[in-house]
């Protein structure tokens, strides 16, 4: 299973928030995000508002990082989930439990 083994500060730089991905590191003042607080890049103050495709694939990407899971893996533990909640919700489950 393959894993990201690049700079994991400027992960937390580009997503805005805190991941802890070096684990205490990230309390102490020498964390990455607490020195630079602007995202990775060189263009940085070019960058305007982002969409709402955009909020929703950084938020995708928030939680691939945090979690240290690649596409292949998210996408088929999404879909996993997803059968299982339809399973939990159906109308079928609600006559069962009823009688």
């Amino acid at each position: 299973m393959a894993r990201y083994t690049g700079p994991v500060c400027r992960l937390c730089r580009r997503d805005g928030m805190k991941l802890f991905l070096k684990g205490t590191r990230c309390d102490t003042p020498k964390c990455g995000f607490e020195r630079r607080e602007q995202p990775p890049g060189m263009h940085v103050a070019r960058r305007g508002k982002l969409t709402d495709y955009g909020v929703h694939l950084r938020e995708k990407q928030k939680v691939k990082h945090y979690y240290g899971i690649l596409e292949p893996a998210r996408s088929s533990t999404t879909a996993t989930s997803r059968s299982t909640a339809a399973a939990w919700t159906s109308p079928a489950t609600w006559s069962a439990s009823a009688t």
